[in-house]
This record gives C-alpha cells, sequence and structure tokens, in this order.
C-alpha cells in the first residue's frame, strides 16, 4: 500500500472512532445516576495510561519505519483507552452539580482533543521529513502529558469544585483593584497672575496647532481624574477591597465543609451552587464598577452595581445559613465592613453632579 493510501486509512479510521468519542463526551452534559460514583482515583490511573499511548505514539509515528499494521494499531488502542477514560470521567459525575460537573468534562475534553490533535497531526505528517516530524509530534505529545497530569488538580467534590470557582472570582476581582491603582488625578497648576498674560498669548498661538493635532489624538483615553473623580474612584476601590475580603472569609467556609463533609457535600448541593452564582454575579458588577470609574465616570451606572452587589451579599448570607456546622463569625464581620463602604460609597454618588449630563459619550 502507498504511503498515500495509508494515509488515508489511517485518517478514516480516525474520523471513526473521533465520531464515537464525541457521541461519549455528551454523556458529560448530564451528572450519571447510577448509584456507584466511580473513584476520581480510577480516572486518574486511565490517565496515566492514555499519557503512556501518547508516548508511545510520540516514538511510533516520530520513527522512520511505520507499518500500516502498527499505525492502525496504536490508533485503535489509543482511541479506546480514551473511551475507557470518558466513561469513567462519567461515572464519578454521580451527584455532581452544574460546577463540578463543568470541571470534570472541562479536563475529560482537554485529554481527549489533545490526543486527537496528536493523532491528527502524525497521520498528516507520515510523509513529511523525519526532522520535522520529530520536532512536532513529541510537542503534541507533551500537550497529552499536561492535560493527564492536570488531572491531580480537577476538584472531585461539589465544594472544592464551588471554592475553585470562588479562588477565580477573587482573582478577577484582585485584578481590578491594581488596574484602580493606576488612575491619576489629574495635576492643577498653580496660578500666576505674572506669567498668565504670557501664557494667553502662547496659547492663542498654539491654538492652530493644537486643532490640528486633535483629530489624531481624538482616541487617546485620558485616565486622569478630577478631584471628585478620584473620591468617587478612591470610594470604589474601598468597596471592592470590601467585597474580597468577604470573598475570603467565604472560602474557608467553603473549605471547611470541603474538610467536614468530603464526598458527602452533595445534602448542601443547592447552596453551594447558589453560592457560586451568586459570587460570578458579584464579579460581572466589580467588573462593571471597575470600567465605570474611568473618565466620564458614570454614576447611575454605579449605583446599580452597588445596589446589585448589595443584593448578592444578602444572598450569600441566606445561603450561608441553609449549611451547618461552619463558623460565620468572620464572614459577618466581613459583611458590616463591606456595609460600611457601601454606605460611604452610596453618600458620596448621591452628592455627586458627575453623570447628570445627557451628553453622549
Amino acid at each position: 500500500m502507498g504511503k498515500r493510501a495509508a494515509e488515508n486509512q489511517f485518517h478514516q479510521n480516525l474520523t471513526s472512532f473521533t465520531e464515537t468519542l464525541n457521541e461519549t463526551l455528551t454523556l458529560l452534559n448530564e451528572p450519571a445516576s447510577t448509584l456507584e460514583k466511580v473513584p476520581w482515583t480510577d480516572v486518574r490511573k486511565s490517565g496515566e495510561q492514555i499519557a503512556k499511548h501518547a508516548t508511545t505514539a510520540g516514538t511510533l509515528w516520530s520513527g522512520k519505519k511505520l507499518t500500516v499494521a502498527a499505525g492502525t494499531e496504536n490508533i485503535k488502542a489509543f482511541c479506546d483507552s480514551l473511551q475507557g477514560f470518558l466513561l469513567l470521567c462519567h461515572g464519578s459525575t454521580v451527584g455532581a452539580g452544574p460546577t463540578l460537573l463543568n470541571a470534570i468534562c472541562f479536563s475529560a475534553k482537554q485529554v481527549v482533543d489533545s490526543s486527537l490533535q496528536l493523532l491528527s497531526k502524525a497521520i498528516s505528517l507520515c510523509e513529511m521529513p523525519d526532522t520535522e516530524r520529530k520536532t512536532i509530534i513529541p510537542q503534541l505529545a507533551g500537550c497529552v502529558w499536561e492535560a493527564c497530569n492536570a488531572l491531580k488538580k480537577t476538584p472531585t467534590t461539589n465544594s472544592t469544585a464551588v471554592g475553585r470557582n470562588l479562588t477565580q472570582v477573587a482573582a478577577s476581582i484582585k485584578d481590578v483593584i491594581r488596574e484602580m491603582q493606576e488612575l491619576k488625578e489629574t495635576e492643577v497648576p498653580v496660578e500666576n497672575s505674572g506669567a498668565s498674560s504670557m501664557l494667553e498669548s502662547r496659547v492663542e498661538d498654539d491654538v492652530g496647532d493644537r486643532l490640528d493635532a486633535e483629530s489624531s489624538c481624538s482616541l487617546e483615553i485620558d485616565d486622569k481624574l478630577s478631584p471628585e473623580e478620584m473620591e468617587i474612584a478612591k470610594s470604589i476601590k474601598g468597596f471592592i477591597c470590601s467585597i474580597l475580603k468577604v470573598l475570603k472569609e467565604l472560602l474557608y467556609i467553603i473549605t471547611d465543609i470541603s474538610k467536614r463533609l468530603k464526598d458527602n457535600d452533595t445534602i448542601y448541593l443547592y447552596p453551594l451552587e447558589r453560592i457560586s452564582e451568586l459570587c460570578q454575579e458579584m464579579s460581572v458588577q466589580v467588573d462593571e464598577l471597575g470600567a465605570c470609574s474611568y473618565p466620564p465616570q458614570e454614576v447611575q451606572q454605579m449605583k446599580v452595581s452597588t445596589e446589585k452587589i448589595c443584593g448578592y451579599i444578602d444572598g450569600l448570607q441566606c445561603e450561608l445559613k441553609k449549611i451547618e456546622g461552619s463558623s460565620l463569625e468572620g464572614f459577618k464581620l466581613a459583611t458590616e465592613e463591606l456595609d460600611k463602604s457601601s454606605i460611604t460609597l452610596k453618600n458620596i454618588l448621591d452628592s455627586s453632579n458627575l453623570g447628570t449630563s445627557e451628553e453622549e459619550c
């Protein structure tokens, strides 16, 4: 069989296996309904076998002599292993809420996608020079190893999945705070009557030049704030910092739940999922507050976002009351500090004259 015919046969085999794997992947759209849950350790062991298949494939397809029989056997063995891996992943989703299910699905898809990419590229490089195959194929095999190794960090319980989600939200909020630290107040020049006439004459002489340059500068964003805008920005930053403290206390509670209940956290599945949803929604409004802090500031949108965040905090308090056994003292103190920050921010926004114009930015 010629090289072109062999390549076509390899592609046909891989296409058939890929269709089967994609069908199996759809099982992860819903948690498994079987009574017995597959331990995640079994999934990790299956991932280790896939990593070995990737090593074998990397060696085989980058070598000089590849027979049709060897290539076909490698594709079948690799894809059969992927099929078994996906079934184990599905079995591990018993009792999984949306957050945990998404995490498992993401990890599983990374393994499958990187493996299929390795095989597909290896087949396409059949007729390429040895040097090219030996450069590209090992790199793709490395991507499979990384995906399999990431299974060690995949959350295995609802509480750890929610905790990871909250950690990502906290990181996003930290980024907003970091960006707000770059805001600067406009420097107000000191008036000098002796130099004012000279300045005025220079301004008149430079008007034409400035008008000519205006078109080229019109798209530049001026992030310097007036004193009033800076006061608002500082208050927003304080408010967001208080939100971050609430999230940290919330993470302590979620970690405690994870340690106490381990795989039995399904009894608190709905409160945990609601907590995750509220934190995601809160993150969106924090981003909105950060964006509104840049000139021209949108005071009305700031008020809306602040009210929504306060509502989400109330929702978090309600959900935490449904979870027994965890101390909420630190969380209560953090929310009290947040209440004070929100009152300060609301008072500043209510007294502001910014954003009252109907002009469009």
